[in-house]
């Protein structure tokens, strides 16, 4: 359980942490935790607060955390200067534990560094980017823009994870709508007090289980606060402490909204996913809003963001840093609502109020006045991959939000208009395979997130057009293009080690993508002689040519082709077409494309055949189609 109030001194501690150490041991830890690269003083250190890392003194979940940072930060560094998008072509980076010797590995890597590159590098709040209050409620890829007015207040109750849960639903309902956030208010203790488990203000809760008894088990406690009775204990968080049973007043917010929050047809229906890696929680964010998180306090919180910040608004404050002499208090649980990655930074939503002079408030330190604070990747547990969670929500179909089921039909977004390849397209209702222009809203990332693509085979299929347009060579400039990527080998491995990442990297990227070179290694060593000279080993000679002089091999750089990804795509609209494949149900601007192949997904099939029929070249006209064949 997590004990989520400042007001508990002996609250849990997700982190044990034992009594100071003499010099002599913690330098053998540090030597033992190398591969971690962690400098106590470095303004990112993945550990928490920039203390030296090991399973004793920051647990597995800390640990977890530093490892997935180092995975995150080669990846980043690759897509800013591998010549994927945002760097320079013929870029440079340094693969330290994150480097590969298996396939698994280097495919993680891969989708980290196509993610990242294809992707806003900052996402901020809208508020914050556009300097005003938010304007309108549409899905913007530049920004969030569902993050709640009200800021929410646990006061001295352990509901943290419940405060963060309700808020990350709240946020997702908005965004699957495009409505706004503050409309689809989510009332926190009906998913804390109603749920299963008969908890008091000072039980706490797990982010897991409590995600499991509302949305697996109890979707009806998903209710805004205005299904409560006016009366109702659930509505003052000031008299949670002194409520001895809550039964009653569940009771009476279950009566009062049965008609349109119950078991069978629920106010919203939600799902929730692990989420293990960074990228993954940037991607979840901007489609859905948040990400819920651990996060550990440390006693250097309230030092950090101090009273005078208090009233200010949290981006524009300093990140939290690491802290060697900071210790852990308790657990907590937040949301993740942005990120720097420019600056490795996360941005989060606390739940203990606003910073700004309010009679109500409990609270006088850590608070900013819109309850947003920045932390540094890889502190206090932020990311750890066995405490984050993804919620994703919106009406059920047949509600009187959505009575048709067209949410739930078009999955939820809006729906974009692709283009047939081909004016014969036209009557193949069967292809799924379409062009779509992007516009100056869409980023590549966002167009994959709504399609719902898989990124690697999009990226392949991008070159592959690419390549046809440029009379079946490969090309060498521009978006989609094959881009000479150079790794530079951090650590001390052997010829099996090296020999695996040569003949991983020629099957994973050099055999999907039609790479139009080997990957291959060159290694800087002494010879006999005492002279600096470098050798060239590939996936057919292996590692062995590069190893000949052993251990005075200096370092070894790794180099391999890449697809160049963009992030952004502009120009004439040619050049903004990208092309999109299993796409489920497409949505054209002639609405003579896109019934036909909707009646055939609801199986209609006597009509689709009239239809067919109908659009024959011979009955129908095919002129007017807006595709360009490529």
């Amino acid at each position: 359980m997590w004990a989520c109030s400042r007001a508990f001194a002996a609250a849990l501690l997700l982190v044990p942490w034992p009594l100071h150490q003499p010099a002599q041991q913690q330098q053998q830890q540090q030597q033992q935790h190398s591969s971690l690269r962690q400098q106590p003083a470095c303004s990112r250190c993945a550990a928490g607060q920039g203390l030296s890392v090991s399973q004793e003194q920051l647990g597995a979940g800390e640990v977890a955390t530093a490892s997935q940072f180092q995975v995150f930060e080669d990846s980043l560094t690759i897509s800013n200067t591998g010549g994927k998008g945002r760097g320079g072509r013929g870029g440079s980076g340094n693969l330290g534990s994150a480097a590969f010797t298996d396939a698994e590995r280097l495919t993680e890597l891969q989708l980290g560094i196509y993610n990242l590159a294809s992707a806003p590098s900052v996402y901020p709040s809208c508020q914050h980017k556009d300097g005003r209050p938010r304007a309108g409620t549409a899905r913007r890829p530049d920004c969030n823009n569902y993050i709640p007015t009200v800021v929410r207040d646990q006061k001295s109750c352990s509901t943290c994870v419940s405060q963060s849960v309700a808020t990350a639903i709240q946020m997702a309902a908005a965004a699957a709508m495009e409505a706004d956030v503050d409309a689809w208010e989510v009332n926190a203790a009906s998913l804390y007090y109603c749920s299963e488990g008969g908890r008091s203000c000072s039980t706490g809760y797990d982010i897991q289980q409590n995600l499991y008894d509302v949305i697996d088990k109890a979707p009806q406690l998903i209710r805004p606060s205005s299904c409560l009775p006016s009366d109702s204990q659930l509505r003052d968080p000031l008299k949670e402490p002194q409520v001895t049973s809550w039964i009653p007043a569940c009771q009476a917010a279950q009566q009062k909204c049965s008609s349109t929050a119950n078991s069978s047809q629920p106010w919203l229906k939600c799902e929730y996913k692990s989420l293990s890696t960074f990228w993954e929680i940037q991607r979840h964010i901007r489609n859905h809003g948040a990400v819920i998180s651990r996060i550990t306090v440390y006693n250097d919180f309230a030092v950090q963001l101090r009273e005078k910040v208090r009233e200010q608004k949290g981006e524009a404050i300093p990140a939290i840093r690491a802290n060697a002499t900071a210790r852990p208090q308790y657990g907590h649980a937040a949301l993740i609502v942005g990120y720097d990655n420019d600056n490795y930074t996360w941005t989060m939503l606390n739940c203990w109020g606003t910073g700004l002079k309010n009679s109500s408030q409990t609270r006088k330190a850590g608070i900013t006045a819109d309850g947003l604070f920045k932390i540094s990747m890889g502190l206090a547990g932020v990311g750890a991959p066995d405490q984050m969670y993804g919620v994703s929500c919106s009406p059920p179909p047949g509600s009187k939000w959505d009575p048709f089921g067209v949410q739930k039909f078009y999955g939820g977004k809006p729906r974009k208009n692709v283009q047939l390849i081909k004016p014969s397209d036209r009557v193949n209702l069967t292809e799924t395979c379409f062009n779509f222009v992007l516009t100056d809203n869409d980023t590549v990332a966002s167009v994959v997130d709504h399609f719902n693509q898989d990124i690697q085979a999009f990226v392949t299929t991008q070159a592959d057009v690419a390549r046809r347009r440029a009379g079946g060579k490969a090309a060498t400039e521009g978006p989609w293009s094959y881009q000479n990527t150079t790794y530079k080998l951090i650590g001390s491995y052997s010829e099996q080690q090296l020999s695996t990442m040569l003949q991983t990297a020629q099957e994973v990227l050099h055999g999907s993508t039609k790479a139009p070179y080997k990957a291959s290694m060159q290694c800087s060593h002494y010879n006999a002689a005492g002279q600096l000279t470098t050798t060239t080993c590939d996936a057919t000679t292996r590692a062995a040519p590069c190893m000949r002089y052993g251990n005075g091999t200096v370092k070894c750089i790794l180099q391999y082709a890449l697809i160049s990804v963009p992030s952004t795509l502009s120009g004439p609209a040619w050049n903004r077409t990208v092309r999109v494949c299993n796409v489920t149900y497409p949505s054209f601007k002639d609405a003579r494309d896109s019934q036909p192949r909707a009646l055939l997904k609801l199986n209609l099939a006597s009509r689709t055949a009239q239809w067919s029929e109908l659009l024959r070249p011979h009955k129908l006209r095919l002129g007017g189609v807006q595709a360009r064949q490529m």
